[in-house]
């Protein structure tokens, strides 16, 4: 373990660097040139295990490792361009991005600040699957897997330091128990496989295992470098051309790029010669020494460039974006990285360091939760057993929005607009929750009990009827019964035309497709259900229907909107952008019934002829 013939700076590290983030960056340009360029990461995991390793062993054997300082290094070397890269994708986000995504980019950014952002991804799908352009910080998820790596790694090495046999027997007990757990759970989840540490550790330990047989490997590549070097690196460029997201990956096949980059550092111990030397070429070292840097750039201005400019075609786009990729990884390589890390890493900054971790990460999470609560608004289920969610906006009027996710997506813009108009606003909805009577689990007790000590002049009703009206035909009659004397208006908002199952901003960049057809079976449950919600209208109950915003003259969806941005979030629910196509209309009519003389709310007499919908809605 002494590790004395193995020279401190290796430059073909840096070269193996570029192969991975150019591997990584092009993947990311061109996924159908390069399927398998995500590989890069593996080749990032095995290089960080093999020097951060190294670099530990070389302290314990000095007997001058510790914990503080190793965390000290890791905060100089990692936190400054990662938290610089945050702050500046939510400052994009917050003027490119519609609400709903501006939202979910704020609540990724909470859990990439405290390196969770691998656990937060697992829960919105896999990684070859989410719509990427409202996932600007989808690759951090890495750098949880390498953090959360480095939390216990070297508290084993501690452990175990001063027995050999130990350091060997655990190092490879744990890289074969994560393969074998890698290999398994890639079979039933590879989504889990693929974000999670215990299936990912063995890429780290393998490069852990080298830094532990570092002498006895370089004396053993002597005569055989060049040989290992081309094995290698035809492991991680065949990974690269032949691999791709359509596999369970990672599973076996991430042992050919792992393996391969394992070749590739043992090669290097030596001097050196043939292929390692052409990778330690100067411009390959320097784009290995910017490598970080454009790791954690390119990908939110990848995002940022499609997201907002989805209408341009691709060639533009792929020269925006690599041109501010090349051009931010350099200035926060020579502004932020070099200069933080050499500041950061002396004695003196050690608590400027620890404590200015702290600081961003709480800062971090705090913004996160103040921008995710103000721009996707809903009622937790601590408020609906409360009083709801309420803004207080010093008026005498009060008007309530109540329903699911149909709800939900007009709550930011409710709370803006009703400020504007200053009307007390009170949310009683949340997605994926059942509001009205009769429904299986329904809050609609807390609602009638908060309905009934605050008797707004105005109840909103925003739900997805078509579904409703099929499954209960009386649930629009039941609940109308039941508000009875609790308001003294109630407006009905109209389900929106349902997108084509798939669609999205990527059929725009793609097809160059800015309109769709809704499914015919949604647009007839639509219609029908729009007809049983006319029939309820009265003196006292108003209808707002929003399809002719959002229909052509011909029937088509209008997915593009006058401002170039997409009109819905998904394919059932509008984006901010969507509802500005009737904001003006909404509110004004909003206004007036709140001015409105009360009248008594009263049973419309067409209740008692509403038949079920006939069908079912996928």
């Amino acid at each position: 373990m002494s590790q004395q013939h193995i020279q401190s700076y290796i430059p073909a590290i840096d070269g193996y660097r570029a192969i991975a983030v150019v591997s990584v960056f092009l993947f990311h340009l061109f996924p159908e040139v390069l399927p398998g360029g995500f590989i890069g990461v593996d080749v990032f995991f095995v290089i960080s295990g093999f020097l951060i390793t190294r670099l530990i062993l070389k302290e314990l054997t000095a007997e001058r490792f510790s914990l503080l300082t190793f965390y000290q290094r890791r905060i100089a070397r990692i936190f400054p361009v990662f938290f610089a890269a945050i702050g500046a994708t939510l400052v994009a986000a917050a003027v490119l991005y519609n609400d709903q995504d501006f939202a979910n980019v704020a609540e990724a950014a909470g859990y990439t600040s405290v390196f969770l952002a691998n656990i937060h991804l697992l829960t919105l799908g896999s990684y070859f699957g989410i719509e990427h352009d409202a996932q600007p910080l989808l690759h951090y998820w890495s750098l949880a897997v390498e953090e959360q790596f480095y939390l216990f790694f070297p508290l084993l090495l501690i452990l175990v330091w001063g027995s050999r046999t130990w350091l060997l027997r655990s190092t490879i007990a744990l890289l074969l128990l994560s393969l074998v757990l890698c290999i398994g759970v890639s079979l039933e989840k590879p989504r889990w496989a693929f974000y999670l540490l215990p299936t990912r550790a063995w890429q780290l330990l393998a490069g852990s295992l080298l830094a532990i047989y570092c002498d006895e490997i370089a004396a053993a590549a002597r005569r055989h470098s060049n040989a290992l070097a081309m094995l290698g690196l035809s492991l991680v460029v065949g990974s690269m051309v032949f691999l791709s997201g359509e596999l369970s990956y990672p599973g076996v096949y991430a042992i050919a790029p792992t393996l391969g980059a394992s070749l590739l550092i043992a090669a290097c111990l030596q001097p050196s010669t043939g292929v390692v030397a052409g990778l330690s070429a100067r411009p390959l070292r320097f784009v290995g020494k910017i490598s970080y840097s454009l790791y954690i750039w390119h990908w939110p201005i990848f995002c940022i460039v499609d997201y907002r400019l989805m209408t341009w075609s691709a060639e533009p786009r792929v020269l925006i974006k690599v041109l501010l990729s090349l051009g931010l990884a350099l200035l926060s390589y020579y502004l932020i990285e070099t200069p933080a890390r050499h500041y950061l890493n002396k004695p003196r900054s050690r608590n400027l360091a620890l404590g200015g971790s702290v600081f961003a990460i709480v800062s971090s999470v705090v913004a996160a939760f103040q921008i995710t609560s103000t721009h996707f608004v809903f009622a937790r289920d601590s408020e609906l057993r409360a009083e709801g969610r309420f803004y207080d906006n010093k008026s005498d009027h009060e008007v309530v929005l109540l329903g699911d996710s149909m709800a939900t997506m007009y709550g930011a813009v409710f709370r803006r607009e009703l400020r504007d108009l200053g009307l007390n606003f009170r949310l009683l909805a949340s997605p994926a929750t059942n509001f009205l009577p009769g429904e299986s689990g329904t809050k609609w007790p807390q609602v009638v009990e908060i309905l009934r000590e605050h008797e707004p002049e105005l109840i909103i009703i925003s739900y997805a009827w078509r579904g409703k009206l099929h499954l209960n035909d009386n649930v629009l009659c039941d609940t109308l019964q039941q508000l009875e004397g609790l308001s003294s208006q109630i407006l009905l908002l109209t389900d929106v035309p349902r997108l084509p199952d798939g669609v999205g901003r990527a059929d725009v960049r793609d097809s160059k497709q800015y309109v769709f057809f809704e499914p015919s079976f949604s647009a007839s449950r639509r219609t029908e259900a729009l007809s049983i919600l006319t029939s309820v209208t009265g003196q006292a109950v108003s209808l707002f229907d929003v399809s002719p915003y959002l229909l052509t003259e011909d029937g088509a969806i209008q997915f593009v909107g006058a401002n170039g941005r997409a009109t819905y979030h998904d394919t059932t629910h509008l984006s901010e952008t969507g509802i500005e196509t009737h904001k003006s209309e909404l509110f004004s009519r909003v206004q007036y019934m709140v001015d409105a003389p009360s009248l008594p709310l009263s049973m419309p007499a067409s209740c008692t002829d509403i038949r079920p919908v006939e069908g079912t809605l996928d």
